[in-house]
């Protein structure tokens, strides 16, 4: 048989799905994180559409007190890490 007469090969599916692997493993990872990331996503939404109000009520209110465990949460983990050498 020549090779001008050949059939081209099918892929199999093994390599159809090299492509694209998707299982049911990295569906549920998905699922996870955007779960875990809507929050995140939810506030910066809000910053793009400012509600003064808002904003004003939480600088009086709830703000300093955020901004100051962040930063707190920043240095610790920053001597944390520094400490155990990651």
């Amino acid at each position: 048989m020549s090779l001008a007469l050949r059939r081209p090969e099918r892929r199999r599916l093994s390599e159809s799905r090299r492509k694209f692997p998707l299982d049911r493993w990295s569906l549920l990872a998905l699922v996870v994180a955007g779960i875990v990331g809507m929050p995140v996503l939810v506030i910066a939404m809000s910053v793009l559409a400012p509600n003064v109000d808002v904003w004003r009520h939480l600088a009086t209110t709830v703000l300093g007190d955020y901004v100051g465990n962040t930063l707190m949460l920043i240095v610790g983990v920053g001597i944390g890490v520094t400490v155990i050498g990651v």
